[in-house]
Order: C-alpha cells, then sequence, then structure tokens
C-alpha cells in the first residue's frame, strides 16, 4: 500500500472512530435503549383498546357465521390433529359470540382504552424526546 492510501485510510479510520464513539457515548448518556423498551411497552398496551375496536367493528360489518367459518378453516389449516382442532374451534366460537353480544360494551372501553392508553403513549414519546434533544446542563 502506498503513502498516499495510508495517509487516507488513517485519516477515515481515526474520523469514522471519533463518530462511532460519540454516537456510543450518547447512547449511554441519554438511556436509549431503556427509553426505546418503555415506549415499545407503552405501544404494546395500546394495542389492546385497538383490538377491541376491531371486534366492535367487524362485529357490526361481518355477519358471525363468515367470521366463524373462517376462524374454523384457519384452525384446521394451523391445528393438524382434529380433536384438538375442535376443542380449540369450541372455545373461539364461545368467546367470539360472548364478545359479538356484547359488542357495544366493547367498543365504548375500546375507545377509552385508545383515549387513555394513546395519551401515556404521546405522553412517553415527549419524555422521550425532551429527554435525547435537550442538552446536559
Amino acid at each position: 500500500m502506498s503513502n498516499f492510501m495510508r495517509k487516507y485510510a488513517k485519516k477515515f479510520w481515526k474520523s469514522f472512530s471519533y463518530y462511532i464513539l460519540g454516537l456510543y457515548h450518547r447512547i449511554d448518556r441519554h438511556h436509549i435503549f431503556l427509553m426505546s423498551a418503555g415506549v415499545a411497552f407503552t405501544m404494546f398496551v395500546c394495542i389492546i383498546p385497538l383490538l377491541l375496536i376491531v371486534f366492535f367493528v367487524l362485529s357490526n360489518i361481518v355477519a358471525r357465521p363468515e367470521i366463524i367459518n373462517e376462524i374454523n378453516a384457519m384452525i384446521d389449516r394451523f391445528i393438524p390433529y382434529p380433536e384438538y382442532a375442535e376443542m380449540v374451534k369450541n372455545e373461539i366460537v364461545l368467546k367470539l359470540v360472548t364478545l359479538t353480544n356484547f359488542n357495544r360494551i366493547v367498543g365504548l372501553i375500546g375507545v377509552f382504552g385508545v383515549i387513555f392508553t394513546g395519551s401515556s403513549l404521546f405522553s412517553s414519546i415527549r419524555t422521550v424526546l425532551n429527554k435525547i434533544f435537550h442538552p446536559y446542563y
């Protein structure tokens, strides 16, 4: 390797290591992984009321026999043993019937749950962004 190449390779490595170490120290100083885990957990909690709203909408749009037939076909594809598949089908259909009977309550719980968990999600995102983008004094 020529002197010219060594000089630029050394310069590249020096600047590359400077930025990588700076990134590492910034991630450590701002606790990025801990904060991202908090936001991910809050997003996971927000999924539950969204699922309730999806069940509410589906129970009002799609007829019950169509849903049951589709779920039965999916269970038949995923569970190879017929006796276990039948047991799972019975349980899911029972829960689905219960859920569709109380679809208005499920919808209301879902809407209030989305408002409650959505506000905590935006609050945690705001806290994380304030922590990251405000310098230490």
